[in-house]
């Protein structure tokens, strides 16, 4: 009973933090900005953040950050709530012509400082201004989607599941073994 106790306790504290990390990512979507945007216009960009690409994240603090690739300037803008729960809003103006990027951050973490599984989502570069104003990136073929691991940060917890699942097969091994080894109590007479 008490090999039981000892293992129930182990699996527990070694499955806890797998568990918590196993919801920690979110995904972001974000239409690029209009075509003909010029610089001191505003981009109204609508962000939706949804946790595992599933569920609307309604307390998430996303910003969407603007970054000019050829002098390196940064701006953040806050994103703010809309009626629509996951859906965040940023006014963003890009301040002069020339080829920017921009960058969601999805703002994930817990209200009381807890946890923290925000992360930077990145997309590409985009030209402001000139002739061609807001010219979004060339489209591209249809691609599968991207491998977890790649995108969300779920090889982690997918390790953590698989040693949690090692470390549990092992010790039911031991408490089996355990239970064989005992020799019978002698009958008294």
């Amino acid at each position: 009973m008490r090999t039981r106790l000892i293992a129930a306790t182990v699996l527990a504290a070694l499955g806890a933090p797998g568990a918590a990390y196993a919801g920690c990512a979110a995904t972001v979507g974000l239409a690029p900005p209009p075509a003909g945007l010029q610089p001191g216009e505003t981009w109204r960009a609508e962000m939706l953040v949804k946790q595992h690409g599933v569920r609307p994240l309604p307390a998430a603090e996303p910003t969407l950050t603007i970054v000019n690739d050829e002098t390196g300037e940064r701006k953040t803008f806050a994103a703010r709530k809309t009626d629509t729960v996951g859906v965040y809003r940023a006014d963003v103006v890009f301040p002069s012509t020339g080829p920017w990027r921009y960058e969601a951050y999805d703002g994930f973490v817990a209200k009381d400082g807890s946890w923290n599984c925000a992360q930077t989502h990145t997309f590409s570069a985009i030209t402001i201004g000139g002739e061609g104003a807001a010219t979004p990136p060339p489209a591209q073929p249809a691609q599968a989607a991207p491998s977890p691991a790649a995108d969300d940060g779920m090889s982690g917890a997918l390790a953590v599941a698989l040693a949690v699942a090692i470390v549990a097969l092992g010790l039911g091994a031991a408490v089996l073994l355990g239970r064989r080894r005992q020799p019978d109590a002698a009958p008294h007479a």
